[in-house]
């Protein structure tokens, strides 16, 4: 019912006048007949009608004020209320964090709030009117708004829309937007609000964080996170494929003689040029200088040319800044699913057939087979034993007497290493070496013998009198600092005169580096070691060793040994050594004299010492303590 409605009170005003002169009249004309009387009571009453309908005026409209004031409070009340709330939808688009933008369907910008503004660089003026797939993104295809705007007319929204966008100054930023279609239409269009939030700083953030955890730092390459990640799809997908794991010969020594930053500037231009040469393959960083290729095939002619491509790339010389670096490389290949059917059998078997091209003499390539498994089963077997008597003292020393072969006499003795356990029945002493080398255990055995050698000459110093022995040293021994330091401390700690110990040094231990060997050997030298050139005549012999580096003895190998009586060359070389040694007043040692005319023959063109099974077999420590005094003969 309308409250509000005039005719209300008019319509009870009515009822009550009608109703009061019908029957007062009449009432009053029947009870009084008196015309005086009657005319008098006439103006009581019309007093009486002006008092009472005044009153019930007054009361009415009193009750229709009560009732406007109410509304009118109401009305205040709830305009103040839809103030407030514009006041507050104002403030909260203006002074939102994210950009705001009102857009009608045809892409035309209707409003923006500052945020917006200050994202994008543009005054109010300039995006009012304009439309925003030409104003903030570049070269979006109409069909592509027309899709977005379908999707909003169906759906009502699209949430966490992530896309580039351009400023103002072509700055790109990563906007995430919100898109909803209003419940308002203008003009018969419906409008859409977007509301976008500024990404660019967690967006380059994660992708710095991907490429910390995905991407090479110094190459800009996939790193082997990314390798095994594709392997394992691949696997997953049962889509055969080969690897190849590639490692640069000789990098090691590009670092220690010209530095890493050379070292580096190689690696860099290394993995560029075989990455875009090799667009049938994906290259990554394995590891140091390692890199590793995967091709979607196991065609033998097509690895065949991709290996042939590698080595094509990867035999040639490089100029760094000035340094000159001749590269080769050595390559490892195995296929899934032929060679292995796991992620972790691949990589073993890749690394596996990667050292064993090393080992094959660098520069060359090597496919994975069963047998370089077994090697490297055995190989590890050996380490772990070779661990195990190292710990408990399970090797034995050995010693070969050399004697001078002029006198007779008992010169000095050559330290061997015996191992004799059931376990490694056939293992001899050169393979036993060998595989320490390589398990990088070499170090360790050499210590080992250094320090059992010193141990008994200490114990025995009046029964070894003066006495030299001779201990071989490995290249890896002798080319570290660290052991060499290492080596002069425990002849310290054991109370040794140096004088008494010859290190005997390979050639192979000099060929990487002269000017270091060089030195090394001065040091030792200055401490009184005397120094023996072992092998002589094998492999990489150059008489620039005996002329620039200070020997006191060289060994001429057993092979010349073994052929002097029937090799003219081998006669002649044997003596020539003998006679330059003389002149550059070195000793000369014969290894491996077996009979009496080899021993006659070196006598005669005028060896100074001799070892081998003519003179004596190497023999144990009891049995040296028992032969050994100061006039030892043969």
């Amino acid at each position: 019912m309308n409250k509000n409605n005039p005719w209300k009170p008019v319509l009870q005003y009515f009822i009550f006048g009608f109703t009061w002169i019908l029957f007062s009249d009449s009432l009053l004309s029947f009870w009084v007949k008196d015309s005086m009387l009657y005319s008098r009571i006439q103006t009581f009453k019309g007093w009486f009608y002006i008092l009472s309908t005044s009153i019930l005026l007054y009361f009415f409209i009193k009750m229709d004020n009560a009732i406007i004031y109410n509304l009118n409070d109401k009305l205040t009340k709830s305009n103040k209320h839809l103030k407030d709330r514009e006041s507050l939808i104002k403030v909260i688009f203006e002074q939102s964090s994210s950009a705001i933008m009102i857009w009608s369907t045809d892409g035309t910008i209707i409003d923006v709030n500052k945020q917006f503004t200050s994202i994008f660089g543009y005054d109010y003026d300039e995006v009012i009117g304009q439309k925003w797939q030409d104003l903030i993104v570049l070269n979006l295809p109409e069909k592509d708004v027309n899709d977005l705007v379908a999707h909003l007319l169906r759906d009502g929204y699209i949430y966490n829309s992530e896309k580039e966008v351009i400023t103002r100054d072509g700055e790109t930023l990563y906007i995430s937007w919100n898109n909803a279609l209003l419940d308002y239409d203008l003009d018969g269009k419906n409008l859409i609000a977007s509301y976008g939030s500024n990404i660019s700083k967690e967006k380059y953030q994660a992708e710095k964080i991907y490429k910390l955890a995905y991407i090479d730092t110094l190459t800009s390459l996939d790193n082997r996170a990314v390798l095994e990640q594709d392997i394992e799809s691949l696997i997953y997908n049962e889509t055969s494929f080969t690897v190849y794991l590639i490692g640069v010969d000789n990098f090691k020594h590009l670092n220690e003689v010209h530095g890493h930053d050379y070292g580096n500037q190689f690696l860099v231009k290394y993995s560029a040029k075989i990455k875009h040469a090799l667009i049938h393959t994906k290259v990554y960083r394995w590891t140091g200088d390692q890199f590793a290729v995967i091709e979607t095939t196991v065609n033998k002619e097509a690895v065949q040319l991709t290996l042939d491509n590698l080595r094509i790339l990867s035999h040639r010389d490089w100029d760094l800044n000035g340094v000159s670096f001749h590269s080769t490389v050595s390559i490892g290949v195995a296929n899934y699913p032929y060679d292995a059917v796991t992620a972790d059998n691949i990589y073993r078997n890749i690394e596996i057939a990667l050292y064993a091209a090393k080992e094959k003499g660098k520069a060359c390539y090597q496919h994975y087979h069963d047998d370089l498994l077994k090697n490297v089963k055995f190989i590890n077997f050996v380490e772990s034993e070779l661990n195990s008597a190292l710990e408990n003292n399970e090797l034995e020393l050995y010693f070969q007497p050399i004697y001078n072969l002029q006198n007779n006499h008992l010169e000095s003795y050559e330290v061997l290493l015996r191992w004799f356990t059931d376990k490694l029945p056939n293992l001899n002493i050169g393979s036993l070496i060998e595989i320490a080398e390589k398990t990088e255990q070499i170090r360790h055995v050499d210590l080992w013998v250094i320090r059992h050698t010193f141990a008994l000459i200490k114990k025995n110093k009046a029964l070894l009198g003066n006495i030299i022995f001779s201990v071989n040293l490995s290249s890896q021994s002798f080319n570290s600092a660290s052991f060499i330091n290492e080596l002069i401390n425990e002849a310290q700690h054991y109370d040794i005169d140096p004088s008494r110990i010859q290190l005997e040094i390979t050639e192979h231990t000099l060929i990487e580096d002269l000017t270091h060997a060089s030195n090394l050997m001065r040091k030792l030298r200055s401490k009184g070691f005397k120094l023996a050139l072992d092998d002589f005549g094998t492999r990489y012999s150059s008489l620039n060793y005996l002329s620039k580096l200070p020997f006191d003895t060289l060994k001429i190998d057993k092979s010349y040994i073994d052929n002097i009586l029937h090799d003219a060359n081998d006669y002649a070389i044997t003596k020539y050594l003998i006679q330059l040694s003389d002149e550059l007043n070195l000793k000369v040692v014969a290894e491996g004299i077996e009979d009496q005319q080899q021993f006659d023959t070196l006598l005669k063109i005028g060896c100074h010492l001799g070892q081998g099974y003519l003179m004596s077999k190497p023999y144990n420590v009891d049995v040296l303590l028992s032969k050994t005094n100061k006039t030892a003969n043969f």
